[in-house]
């Protein structure tokens, strides 16, 4: 063999070696001056290194090699066939991995083909990872709620709050808006532990009135928890990453506390108190077809008991059936339109075993298990999902089990949030935004929830008091355009009931970033106290009449009918406009949702802040409710009434020696006179019993850690 092609060949190992499997291109040979470096000292320090770019563009720390004029070619290393004569190698040993250049004994010369030497570069975080700037997150590929065999990648996570309502015909009056309602709420997060392996939890609850009827019994549910969790191990995958196969392991467990009562009298025939764990086998094949379509199918398994299928039952009777194994298989497909607009659906259809009951006749059967929702990605880590479904969960073996009869309508809310470092990879928008717009907050109202979503990493507490009763928030700003919150309207009296929930928060426009207003969507999901009794039952005195004790709502206690502790689902709409010299104008329509009564408010407030000087402000709010039979209490029947307020708002950020922020970011008092009967979304259209006037003062202070 030639010396030269000898020389070539070996230089061309090393370069191989040196940089593992990545890829480089042909080199193009370009005449340079000849580059000596001098004997190293062994100091990491002293040898110049170089770093390369690569295919994709993408910055590395991983290890430092030549960056070669051309990486547009094939990622096999080429040389010339046949080099120019004068061209001349001289290779001396590497101490070290190429292409730290260094030897212990004499210089290496490098004529022709070897590039420039650029100087050392600094090190990137994890955080200025290489998809820093990329809008192509998890969210915009995993999309149904059935398992695929896509997986996050690790370090990140992923959050969900879904909520289904299921209408209930059998109950049904004069009416939707009398039809009783069932609530399916669920949360939980997906962690992305290595590139391979994913963990799901999830929290979820059925409704405490379902299955309602089952043959000749009324069936509810004395417990109605349930806790999933879900292990996926991607098997395999092809070069291009278009095929997968995973498996997931699910362990679903819960108490399957039953109550059957007769449905022509209404007595009890039969109660039982269980506790089991279903244990579920999932194998999602996924294939990507392109950017936009995917289509995954799951050979499922589920391993029920017998006696039911997580919250179904078999009926009190002869020969009443039976659950056990249930196989089927599983389909899902997504499609993505444009940057924002995601459709998606799921099926589960099972082939043997059950996986629901029959009303008629009140025995185990099947029925297709489905979802089908739009997404709409407000930026590349924060997802709006609208679904319908007749699942009764969203994770694991619940989320095979249906109802043969009936249709949810339901949403969520999917966010990957900042304080995750791995989540900070990609993009907080689709597009260029202003770095400053994130950190202010809109002057609003009294109500918790009016206006835009508070900074990224910033807190904001609410304390109101007064003849009202005690009112509170804490809310929190996830990431950009998104909010969280917890709150409590705790009322005095016993006509007006309390509420306590969560609250959720996503901006769709922001006028500090350009757009004309700030527009967002709020949420919120709570519990009342023993006084709705009487707003339910459209009569002051149910309450009393009933005998109940009166108690501070806490979500997580769950629903109760015997006691009216229902859950309170509202939607608002706020829209915001703020003023150079400090004054705002918000509309906020609001729809409220009550458990098993249907919509009961549904209406608007309309509100203002003028600056009086520097530390005061005036403010002023005036709405209405269009559903009857009303919004607050007049003699013993409700009746429509309009919601106002007026009050003055002091920033003391002067008497307490702080700097007054231009962006509101400083505490504020304020003094008011309201009919309201609190501060959520739900109590800002809701009037105090008899109309009375209601005095309070209230403190907002925001703070970041």
């Amino acid at each position: 063999m030639p010396t030269k092609t000898l020389i070539l060949s070996n230089l061309a190992i090393a370069v191989v070696g040196g940089i593992g499997s990545e890829a480089v291109a042909s080199p193009q040979p370009t005449p340079v001056a000849p580059l000596t470096f001098p004997n190293q000292t062994g100091d990491r320090n002293d040898r110049p290194l170089a770093i390369s770019q690569w295919l994709d563009k993408r910055k590395t720390d991983a290890r430092a090699t030549f960056q070669w004029s051309d990486f547009s070619s094939s990622p096999s290393p080429s040389f010339p066939a046949k080099p120019e004569p004068s061209v001349v190698f001289a290779i001396s040993p590497f101490p070290e991995t190429f292409p730290i250049l260094a030897n212990s004994s004499g210089d290496v010369i490098a004529q022709n083909y070897l590039p420039s030497l650029p100087q050392r570069t600094v090190e990137s975080s994890e955080n200025d990872s290489p998809r820093a700037s990329e809008t192509d997150s998890p969210l915009t590929r995993i999309s149904p709620m059935q398992p695929t065999a896509e997986h996050l990648s690790q370090g990140e996570f992923v959050f969900n709050f879904r909520n289904r309502l299921y209408f209930l015909p059998e109950y049904v009056k004069s009416g939707l808006l009398d039809a009783d309602t069932g609530a399916y709420p669920n949360l939980g997060f997906s962690w992305g532990i290595t590139d391979n392996t994913e963990l799901t939890f999830e929290y979820q609850r059925v409704d405490s009135a379902s299955p309602a009827r089952q043959g000749d019994f009324i069936a509810i549910l004395d417990s109605d928890e349930e806790l999933s969790l879900d292990l996926k191990q991607q098997f395999w995958e092809n070069s291009s990453g278009t095929l997968a196969l995973s498996g997931v392991l699910s362990l679903s467990w819960g108490n399957r506390d039953f109550i059957f009562s007769s449905l022509q009298d209404s007595r009890l025939v039969e109660k039982r108190d269980t506790e089991d764990l279903v244990v579920g086998l999932q194998f999602p094949f996924t294939a990507t077809i392109d950017d936009r379509l995917r289509f995954t199918i799951s050979p499922t398994l589920a391993f029920f008991p017998g006696e039911n299928a997580m919250f179904y039952s078999r009926p009190p009777i002869d020969d009443p059936g039976s659950f056990g194994t249930t196989l089927g298989f599983t389909g899902a497909v997504s499609y993505r339109f444009g940057s924002r607009i995601i459709l998606w659906g799921d099926a589960f259809i099972p082939v043997a075993g059950n996986n629901s009951i029959s009303r008629e006749s009140g025995k185990p059967d099947q029925a297709i298990a489905y979802n089908v929702g739009l997404r709409y990605l407000v930026n590349p880590r924060i997802g709006l999902d609208v679904f319908v479904s007749n699942a009764q969960g969203s994770v694991g073996s619940l989320s095979l089990t249906a109802d043969r009869d009936l249709m949810a309508l339901g949403a969520a809310l999917v966010f990957m949030p900042d304080f995750i470092g791995a989540n900070r990879r990609y993009a907080d928008s689709f597009g260029q935004s202003n770095p400053e717009a994130d950190t202010r907050i809109t002057t609003d109202g009294l109500g918790f929830f009016d206006g835009g979503t508070l900074p990224s990493g910033k807190f904001l507490f609410n304390l109101q008091g007064g003849s009202q009763g005690i009112l509170t928030s804490l809310r929190y700003g996830l990431l950009k355009d998104l909010e969280v919150g917890v709150y409590l309207d705790y009322v005095f009296g016993e006509v007006d009931e309390s509420e306590q929930g969560f609250s959720g928060k996503v901006r769709l426009l922001n006028q500090a970033d350009g757009a004309p207003f700030t527009v967002s969507l709020a949420g919120t999901y709570g519990l009342t106290n023993q006084p709705f009794a009487n707003f339910r039952a459209n009569d002051r005195n149910e309450f009393d009449n009933l005998g109940l004790s009166k108690e501070v709502p806490l979500i997580f206690q769950g629903d109760s009918g015997a006691e009216s502790q229902l859950y309170l689902v509202t939607l608002s709409l706020p829209l915001h406009y703020q003023f150079d010299g400090g004054a705002a104008v918000w509309f906020t329509p609001v729809w409220g949702y009550a458990q098993r009564l249907g919509t009961e408010i549904a209406g608007f407030t309309l509100g203002g802040s003028l600056p009086l000087s520097r530390d005061f402000s005036f403010i002023g709010e005036i709405g209405a409710n269009f559903v009857n039979p009303g919004n607050a209490f007049l003699g013993d029947e409700r009746k429509n009434v309009i919601p106002w307020s007026v009050g003055i708002r002091w920033d003391p950020s002067a008497l307490l020696g702080l700097e007054p922020n231009k962006n509101g970011n400083s505490p504020k008092l304020e003094l008011y006179l309201t009919n309201c009967v609190g501060s959520s979304s739900w109590h800002q259209l809701r009037v105090r019993d008899q109309d009375e006037l209601g005095v309070g003062v209230g403190l907002s202070i925001p703070f970041s850690f």
